[in-house]
């Protein structure tokens, strides 16, 4: 396969803020790491899956090339059915289930908020696109505007099928490359060094009272000040034990901790609700009133009780 490796490496030096050490994620259970970057790719865990017996990555690219490595030596039905579970671009995206991940990058171009003319012309493409190729049309969103969307779909539209299949695999690329800087990124974050001397640590713990047990890999993002400063994942206990080791001591004052309970619920099998009755729940607490009451340095435990129906959380310590 005539495969252009440049576009995907690009996009990652391009995003990646941070240089990560990698040995952590080297060094991590095979599930863990699994459910960590499962994302990366559209409702494909396999590619993951299939570079976790060899992790001796040395950098970020190094990881990347291999999973990309993986996609393009996998067998056709394998990248057919890849190519498959990615969604139509500005298809009514707010009534279609999507990943978090692929929702952030659609709301990032604006194709959450498009008039129903500018819908009309995306549903119009979208449909001679399919018809032509019988597959969707994929392009790394963070990498264009709405215009340049559409500017694209025209030109990709006077290809053959061969290019297609092939471009829309370096696309592809490209989304992994954007998922994977943000992850890195948020994972290493550094803590503010005007924090006061002594401030407070926090934890997390996640359990579906709809089955009765731990919500395993729920994904999960610490956000202050309309940034984010942690993203992570809850392990088998439904507990993220690297929001307290990454964040360390935080600073007081108001934190929006989100656990996205959508994808979890629809990854269990409870379909009964589609697009999910609860995609993205933002519990915002604010510690401010530790800073006066002690000197110590207070814990804030913010558990999750949830269901795909409802949800409660309280203070515990």
């Amino acid at each position: 396969m005539d495969y252009n490796p440049t576009f995907y490496r690009q996009t990652l030096a391009k995003n990646l803020s941070v240089q990560p050490s990698l040995h952590a994620l080297n060094k991590a259970d095979a599930s863990a790491f699994i459910t960590a970057y499962a994302h990366l790719f559209e409702h494909s865990p396999w590619v993951v899956e299939s570079i976790a017996p060899f992790r001796h990555f040395t950098s970020a690219q190094d990881m990347l090339d291999a999973l990309v490595q993986a996609m393009i030596n996998a067998p056709e039905d394998k990248r057919q059915a890849l190519i498959l579970a990615h969604p139509e671009l500005g298809e009514k995206i707010k009534h279609i289930p999507l990943t978090h991940a692929s929702l952030a990058e659609q709301e990032s171009a604006g194709l959450d908020q498009m008039s129903d003319h500018d819908y009309k012309i995306f549903h119009d493409l979208n449909t001679q696109y399919r018809e032509r190729f019988t597959i969707p049309f994929i392009i790394c969103v963070r990498n264009h505007n709405r215009d340049g969307i559409i500017h694209a779909l025209n030109q990709r539209l006077l290809n053959n099928k061969e290019t297609e299949t092939i471009k829309a695999l370096e696309e592809i690329s490209m989304i992994a490359a954007h998922r994977l800087a943000l992850h890195l990124n948020a994972l290493h974050v550094s803590v503010p060094k005007n924090l006061p001397e002594h401030g407070f640590t926090l934890s997390t713990h996640v359990l579906n009272t709809a089955d009765g047990k731990p919500a395993k890999g729920v994904i999960l993002a610490l956000w202050q000040d309309q940034k984010k400063i942690f993203e992570g994942v809850t392990n088998e206990d439904g507990r993220c034990p690297d929001l307290a080791l990454q964040t360390g001591s935080l600073a007081f004052g108001v934190y929006q901790l989100v656990f996205y309970v959508g994808d979890y619920f629809i990854t269990e099998g409870h379909k009964s609700a589609t697009p999910p009755f609860l995609n993205r729940i933002t519990i915002e607490f604010d510690t401010s009133a530790s800073l006066i009451e002690t000197s110590k340095t207070p814990h804030y435990h913010v558990p999750l009780l949830v269901s795909p129906y409802g949800y409660s959380t309280y203070r515990g310590s």
